[in-house]
């Protein structure tokens, strides 16, 4: 066991801002719940506010990953 206090350094934060986000991690990051997010999804909220949206589709219904880029 390593009782050196400059032995445990932290790690500097990140700064995420403009990197595509899951929706998951964007609710964490816009501090709304997941189901507000795929809410605003779905009605246009994000592309009214020019929020860039991906979306991948793997060919069948419901399946597929969405990623917004992080503009906080």
């Amino acid at each position: 066991m390593n009782s050196d206090p400059d032995a445990s350094r932290t790690v500097p934060t990140h700064n995420w801002r403009r990197h595509w986000l899951t929706t998951q991690e964007f609710a964490a990051a816009a501090g709304r719940p997941p189901f507000t997010i795929h809410t605003w999804l779905r009605n246009g909220t994000l592309a009214e506010f020019g929020i860039p949206v991906c979306q991948f589709r793997f060919g069948r219904a419901h399946t597929g990953r969405t990623f917004i880029q992080n503009v906080f």
